[in-house]
């Protein structure tokens, strides 16, 4: 009830967007801790950042790209109950 209900697989894709293959970690680290995306205002990583939500160290190991993207587009499809 406090969540939204995720999104059903027709609504999420099923692959990363080309637009997004092949990333730039140093451009996503810059607007991770930009003050315009605010990402860090609650998560950290590697130990930079506010400890307010999970911490996004080993997110990387855990997901998919194409999971940390819905992750990313939808911030509230899913969240942890510890959070």
């Amino acid at each position: 009830p406090w969540a939204p209900a995720p999104p059903s697989s027709a609504d999420s894709p099923a692959e990363l967007p080309a637009s997004l293959a092949g990333g730039d970690a140093s451009r996503g680290e810059a607007v991770f801790f930009s003050d315009a995306a605010k990402c860090s205002a609650c998560h950290q990583v590697d130990g930079r950042g506010k400890a307010v939500g999970p911490d996004l160290s080993d997110v990387g190991r855990r997901l998919d790209p194409a999971a940390i993207h819905r992750a990313i587009e939808a911030p509230s499809a899913e969240i942890h109950p510890d959070y």
